[in-house]
């Protein structure tokens, strides 16, 4: 595979050996990564991959990453698939009405994503509460039974799946310009390598098939978005943190995982398992940390930590007290060395 940006970071950075997913599926670890605890603390049944038209998951008022940055006076901006609920519960989504509470209940001043799965109905884009594309006067309806073409009604157009990586990338980037004067965190993530796997027609020919093509995009987003730090010369004073919600699949069943095995990729390198599973390769993540002149360059460290610990992390940074109720599973792990230090315990839940 051909990763140069990601091998950039990491020869610019710190890698993180023994990270870990708060789970083994997406829905969980976002709400983990966001407020620092478990997801079960809210969803008392353990949590789970939330449906397309679930309600946001995470309490307004809650304390997110997003929000204690913007209490800092940080500009803050969350890109691609959501997955997170929105709207109020009890009951479905109602995409004919305004899609708040959402990402800017909890913190984001603005939002350009998808409500969840690229291949999760409505197929078209939301901007901040606003599902782009309506038809006046006509009610949005998500089929039942829908062909690739016809998907949803109540909307002129949907996105074309082989350029949603484009699209976010570039919304990334120019809102990063625009917002160049003023500290700004962005959340940016990414579709890839999620199913389907589907991509930009420039990125064929990996050995590894449409699989290897999706991750070779994805290593090309995470290079324009160096560039453009690089460019407007913020790459000194930015930290850039890269990671992943859950394992790899590993189910041969599926036919693009199969033919990249088959010809050699080992998706979770030794670890046993995948995603939805309760062994290793379903939640140890890639971790990688730039941050010029506070971490050290072409660093690795074997220390245990866990996605929920970034909020308490980035708040120890920004010198800010977590608030009591708040980021109950999140430890400061801002004084991570290459030395092998005891692990704090936690649970994982399936």
């Amino acid at each position: 595979l051909k990763t140069p940006h990601l091998d950039r970071l990491a020869r610019e950075g710190r890698r993180f050996t023994n990270a870990y997913a708060p789970s083994s599926v997406c829905s969980p670890t976002r709400y983990g990564l966001m407020t620092g605890r478990y997801d079960w603390r809210t969803r008392g049944d353990g949590g789970g991959v939330i449906g397309k038209e679930a309600p946001l998951q995470i309490e307004t008022g809650r304390l997110t990453l997003a929000s204690l940055c913007k209490g800092q006076g940080y500009r803050t901006a969350a890109f691609g698939k959501w997955h997170l609920g929105l709207q109020a519960g009890p009951g479905r989504t109602d995409w004919n009405k305004p899609l708040a509470p959402g990402p800017q209940a909890i913190g984001f001043d603005y939002f350009f994503g998808i409500a969840a799965n690229a291949w999760n109905g409505p197929h078209t884009f939301i901007e901040n509460e606003t599902l782009l594309g309506r038809i006046p006067g006509e009610k949005i309806r998500i089929m039942d039974n829908y062909s690739p073409t016809n998907y949803t009604t109540g909307v002129t157009e949907q996105y074309d799946t082989d350029y949603l990586m484009e699209e976010f990338t570039d919304k990334a980037t120019d809102w990063i310009e625009k917002n160049s004067s003023e500290p700004f965190f962005i959340y940016f993530a990414a579709t890839a390598v999620h199913k389907p796997h589907d991509y930009h027609p420039r990125f064929t020919g990996s050995r590894f098939g449409k699989y290897g093509n999706f991750i070779e995009e994805l290593d090309w987003c995470v290079g324009r978005i160096l560039t453009q730090l690089d460019r407007l010369t913020l790459s000194d004073n930015t930290l850039v943190i890269f990671t992943s919600d859950n394992g790899g699949v590993v189910n041969q069943r599926d036919p693009e995982i199969k033919y990249a095995m088959d010809a050699g990729l080992n998706i979770n390198g030794p670890l046993r398992g995948g995603k939805h599973s309760e062994w290793e390769g379903g939640f140890r993540e890639p971790f990688l940390v730039r941050w010029p002149g506070k971490v050290p360059a072409g660093t690795v460290s074997d220390q245990v930590i866990s996605l929920n610990d970034i909020l308490a992390t980035l708040a120890g940074i920004l010198d800010v007290p977590l608030p009591n109720g708040n980021a109950e599973d999140s430890l400061n792990r801002g004084g991570c060395s290459q030395r092998r230090t005891p692990a704090h315990l936690y649970a994982i839940t399936s």
